[in-house]
């Protein structure tokens, strides 16, 4: 190998390590962004930043029965409406997990289910797999 070569490779993999390590650190401060913003009790919805407080203040508590367990929370409906979303009814509605596990519902879904204090949204009538913990986000599609 000529020595231009040599610094070209060398410099190749420089490169290449630099963007690896600054892929895993925004990886990281994303995460710990997160859960930063969970701790501090915000649920993003669209544009809107919602505290918890907010919406339990502001919405009704309900309880729904399932077959495991009984669950106590406020209509994700009317997280939805406090958040101003135009047309609710028009949407459906990406519910975005801490982990990234998401599952997309419509507004009638959006009617029956409930979210936790625990930031649980649990969907009686629809299979657990709809169920999400620590919900970060809800998108409209």
């Amino acid at each position: 190998m000529e020595k231009t070569e040599k610094i070209v490779l060398i410099i190749a993999i420089f490169l290449l390590s630099m963007g690896l390590t600054s892929g895993i650190y925004i990886e990281k401060a994303t995460d710990e962004n997160e859960k930063t913003f969970i701790a501090d009790g915000y649920l993003k919805v669209e544009d809107s930043f919602l505290t918890l407080n907010k919406i339990f203040s502001n919405c009704t508590n309900n309880i729904r029965i399932t077959d495991r367990g009984n669950y106590s929370g406020v209509s994700l409906s009317c997280v939805i409406n406090i958040s101003n979303i135009q047309n609710p009814e028009l949407h459906d509605y990406a519910i975005i997990g801490l982990d990234g596990y998401t599952k997309t519902v419509s507004w009638m879904d959006m009617k029956k289910g409930i979210l936790t204090n625990d930031r649980y949204a649990v969907f009686a009538h629809l299979p657990r797999a709809y169920w999400i913990k620590d919900v970060l986000r809800i998108e409209v599609h």
